[in-house]
């Protein structure tokens, strides 16, 4: 599988060296930009998942 096959759903677009301020849905997200003669990528995963740390002085418990 090449690389480019993960590029099949534009959801956005920002100017680079700006940060991405919308609200995205769960889901894992490829962010791109060019610098020179390189394609750089990273990606961004959007979480459907709240973690607490519960305190009962004796056990360490998540919920």
């Amino acid at each position: 599988m090449l690389h480019t096959d993960f590029f099949h759903t534009l959801i956005d677009s920002f100017p680079t060296g700006t940060d991405y301020n919308k609200e995205l849905n769960p889901g894992h997200y490829l962010k791109t930009h060019t610098d020179k003669n390189f394609q750089k990528t990273e990606i961004t995963t959007v979480q459907n998942l709240d973690v607490f740390l519960l305190n009962n002085s004796h056990d360490l418990i998540i919920q």
